[in-house]
């Protein structure tokens, strides 16, 4: 359903179904209504029913659905909606808002979804707009507190042999647990979630810009052994290492080396 430049519409996720890194054009909204949906970009975070998942133009990410059928309803915005400061601004980072599978506002919007008159696609951006106004409102929490940003810079100092979440919480100068609640509450993963994440994108990086071993590559990130790498490598990204240098290789031959003194290229 188009009204303006507003375009909604619903889609239909077999069980398990793994969609590879990809990005948008526009800025969007994703509202999971059946299944849990698994956002894989730089947080990694699990969408059930009733998440409202909100993707910034260009943004690079891979999904994974759960065990049971995905479905999901998509919002996509123009010019009109990004050129509003407001929005621009809400839309600047990928986020994820738990409005709940009852919420009346989801409800409300499915229903306008399915109907059929001349009036359904004015119908459904109100719902689309009233449900987004609800999730910008539910989002609107404070700041995470300072201190989170040095438990970053202290796993990041060593993401091979990262400290423990007591030893973190020891130089942090707070309980173990109040640490781990308070990560988790303000980056949507766990400390230890986060440490997979990072090793799994230096190790990206590396296999995209070398043409290091595999069994290096996952040493020098701090996998017990290539099989291991190679299992958590697929489960973000979709496809196994190999594969991945495999598509870097044809892309390259296919794009002739040309030297650009340009300022972007230097």
């Amino acid at each position: 359903m188009t009204s303006g430049d507003l375009c909604i519409n619903a889609a239909e996720h077999s069980p398990g179904i793994i969609v590879p890194r990809h990005d948008h054009a526009n800025a969007y909204v994703c509202i999971v209504m059946e299944g849990c949906l698994e956002v894989r970009a730089r947080k990694s975070f699990e969408c059930p029913a009733g998440s409202v998942i909100a993707y910034p133009g260009g943004h690079s990410h891979a999904n994974r659905f759960s065990e049971h059928r995905g479905r999901c309803i998509n919002v996509h915005f123009g010019s009109t909606w990004t050129d509003e400061r407001l929005m621009r601004e809400w839309l600047r980072d990928c986020r994820r808002v738990r409005l709940g599978a009852n919420a009346r506002s989801l409800l409300h919007l499915e229903q306008e979804m399915r109907a059929h008159d001349s009036a359904a696609p004015l119908a459904a951006a109100a719902a689309a707009i009233e449900l987004l106004a609800q999730v910008m409102r539910a989002d609107a929490i404070p700041s995470p507190p300072r201190w989170l940003a040095r438990v970053i810079d202290i796993v990041e100092a060593d993401l091979v042999h990262p400290p423990t979440l007591g030893q973190l919480a020891m130089q942090i100068g707070a309980h173990p647990a109040h640490v781990a609640r308070a990560f988790r509450r303000a980056y949507g993963e766990t400390i230890g979630a986060y440490v997979r994440r990072r090793r799994v994108e230096h190790a990206d990086r590396a296999l995209m810009t070398s043409d290091l071993p595999l069994a290096h590559i996952a040493a020098a990130a701090g996998f017990a052994d290539q099989a291991h790498f190679t299992r958590v490598y697929r489960r973000y990204f979709g496809v196994p290492p190999g594969a991945r240098r495999r598509q870097r290789n044809t892309c390259s031959n296919r794009i002739p080396n040309v030297q650009d003194d340009s300022p972007t290229n230097r």
